[in-house]
């Protein structure tokens, strides 16, 4: 995930993001600012939550 997909997501006002792909540190940095949960390395019932993880309940 990059800082300019993250930039969008962001500015579209969606709280939550879930990808399959890494997030760049730069990308992880501007979520956190933003509020945004990043939830990256989504595969069958993995994943990595990179910020705000009060949002999700595993």
């Amino acid at each position: 995930m990059s800082l300019e997909i993250i930039g969008k997501i962001i500015k579209t006002g969606i709280p939550i993001v879930i990808s399959n792909a890494a997030p760049t540190l730069s990308a992880v940095k501007l979520a956190n600012e933003a509020g945004l949960t990043m939830i990256g390395f989504a595969r069958s019932n993995r994943f990595n939550i990179y910020t705000h993880e009060q949002r999700i309940h595993h």
